[in-house]
């Protein structure tokens, strides 16, 4: 089995009343969110997370979001996947990565 790293850029994201991604500026440029957005829970290796003790299962799920969005500026489409972190109120980009 092929290991998958995650590369995390901190992004601004703008969201709805019921939390999901409407809006975001990525590498410079403006994007509506051109889809429903899909909702899905990612889990951490509870082994890197330090400092929490014992983990609890909110401390192990990350909320993710995948969905397509449109360029403002002109009109190209791209696929996106973000990770929120509520307690921090900051959204990530994330890419895969393999080693």
């Amino acid at each position: 089995m092929r290991r998958v790293q995650v590369a995390r850029e901190l992004i601004q994201v703008w969201a709805t009343d019921s939390g999901s991604p409407d809006r975001l500026f990525c590498d410079g440029r403006r994007w509506r969110v051109s889809d429903k957005p899909t909702l899905w829970i990612g889990r951490s290796d509870w082994w890197s997370i330090r400092g929490l003790g014992r983990p609890t299962a909110a401390d192990l799920e990350q909320e993710m979001w995948s969905f397509r969005a449109t360029a403002d500026d002109d009109g190209e489409k791209r696929m996106f996947d973000v990770a929120r972190d509520r307690a921090a109120n900051t959204w990530w980009l994330v890419t895969p990565m393999t080693e």
